[in-house]
């Protein structure tokens, strides 16, 4: 049995977690990757998400 006893995630817990990780980084990576290549990119590629 999964619990508290041997820090051992329940199961269906570590999906959500991984998955907020993924989802909560991804938008400023993807500005400041747009931002090394120019303003050019960013305009086009994230303005529009932004104002959506």
């Amino acid at each position: 049995m999964l619990g508290d006893k041997y820090r051992v995630t329940a199961h269906g817990r570590l999906f959500a977690v991984i998955r907020g990780l993924c989802r909560g980084k991804a938008l400023f990576d993807k500005i400041s990757g747009m931002l090394i290549n120019g303003i050019g990119a960013f305009i086009p590629a994230i303005l529009p998400f932004l104002i959506a």
